[in-house]
């Protein structure tokens, strides 16, 4: 594959638990509050990565659209509604433990419900280690360890927020 002559390969998938040797860019969609997922493409900024990373990176290409954060290839198809959506200016941190105060600003939570991140049952399930454990809740993730182990899961539900043109919104 090729973009303007320069050789174009993905670099695979590492699972979150891992310690990165790469870490000083975002990981994961809405993980962090400071850090928005999409790189810069400003030249200096791309310089600045090969010089530490060893390559450069580029957005996805679908034939219609520059995606500026990874996608699957069920994700490359879509079609969004406008093309400021196909970079992540904005982050929320509302896959991150940290975002569950601003989901329940938003949603009111039923007596009885236990609320927990994404990131929370990731690192349940997988491990707490490495770069998604500042993401995560050690109390929350051993719960949910608790309730795998010894438990009775009576019912999940997996609900989101998204964000449209900088504002929080229910999807």
């Amino acid at each position: 594959m090729s973009l303007d002559g320069l050789e174009v390969k993905d670099i695979p998938t590492e699972g979150a638990d891992n310690s990165f040797k790469i870490n000083y860019v975002p990981r994961g969609y809405e993980m962090s509050r400071t850090q928005p997922l999409s790189l810069s493409l400003k030249a200096s900024d791309m310089t600045t990565f090969k010089n530490k990373a060893g390559y450069y990176y580029a957005p996805i290409f679908d034939g219609q659209h520059n995606w500026q954060y990874r996608i699957d290839k069920e994700t490359e198809g879509q079609r969004l509604l406008n093309e400021d959506n196909y970079k992540e200016t904005a982050t929320y941190a509302l896959n991150a433990h940290e975002g569950i105060k601003t989901i329940r600003e938003r949603m009111s939570i039923e007596d009885g419900e236990e609320l927990v991140s994404f990131a929370d049952v990731y690192a349940a399930v997988r491990s707490n280690n490495g770069y998604i454990s500042q993401f995560t809740d050690n109390a929350t993730v051993e719960r949910i360890r608790q309730i795998l182990d010894q438990g009775s899961i009576t019912m999940i539900q997996a609900e989101g927020f998204s964000y449209k043109s900088g504002q929080l919104c229910w999807c």
